[in-house]
């Protein structure tokens, strides 16, 4: 587990052995229902397959807002 700057615990991203992310992207998206007619778009399909041809390896990882109480 990471821990933030104020000492929170927080789980960190799902990393299998031997994988090495130089890279992350995060999109925010209004609510899980837009995600998910996001991902079944055929035009959000398309650009899917050219990144999963141009890269190593590429995570999908919905996730739910975390708001910090400081």
């Amino acid at each position: 587990m990471a821990t933030d700057p104020v000492g929170s615990d927080l789980k960190t991203m799902p990393a299998e052995d031997g994988q090495e992310w130089d890279a992350v992207v995060l999109v925010r998206h209004p609510n899980r229902t837009v995600f998910d007619l996001a991902v079944a778009d055929p035009e959000y399909r398309a650009v899917t397959e050219l990144h999963t041809r141009a890269l190593a390896e590429t995570v999908l990882q919905p996730t739910s807002e975390w708001v910090a109480e400081v």
